[in-house]
């Protein structure tokens, strides 16, 4: 039986997660992503922006640096102003998948499992990597939803 090669797995899985998402993406309207269902719902760029945050957040930590404070405490993360395209989406989550995957790639191969201070929890690298990508696909079932809302049944996924 072959070893599982955990980078390469860590950065498949971004990387499809990452994909996934930007296609999706790539399906909706700038107005889909703006769009306000009721009371208690958000825009999909508000959960979009959120994913590229805590992507970011991930790296950094990976990285061993500090990661900023998550801004929105007690309430839901909304895009700033200036943040509301789909373009402006694709190119955050691109960008920031990257920057995990390049953060994957400078942990060396024998700390990937070793766990580490995270704020006031224990992770490891892996775990980490694994929830960015996990938090992706969260995020992707919701575009998908989207899309149905507004008549698209189609699957992106190529």
């Amino acid at each position: 039986m072959a070893q599982l090669d955990l980078k390469a797995y860590i950065k498949e899985n971004l990387e499809g997660a990452s994909s996934r998402f930007v296609q999706d993406l790539e399906a909706l309207t700038d107005a889909q992503l703006q769009a306000e269902y009721g009371e208690g719902s958000r825009k999909a760029i508000d959960f979009v922006y959120e994913t590229i945050f805590v992507n970011q957040m991930i790296a950094t930590r990976l990285r061993g640096e500090e990661p900023a404070k998550w801004p929105w405490e007690g309430s839901w993360a909304t895009a700033p102003d200036g943040f509301a395209t789909a373009a402006d989406a694709i190119a955050g989550i691109k960008e920031s998948t990257a920057a995990l995957q390049a953060a994957v790639d400078a942990v060396p191969d024998d700390q990937l499992l070793t766990k580490v201070q995270a704020g006031d929890r224990e992770t490891s690298a892996f775990e980490g990597a694994n929830f960015a990508a996990l938090h992706m696909m969260y995020h992707d079932a919701q575009l998908n939803y989207l899309q149905s809302i507004g008549g698209d049944l189609e699957m992106h996924w190529k």
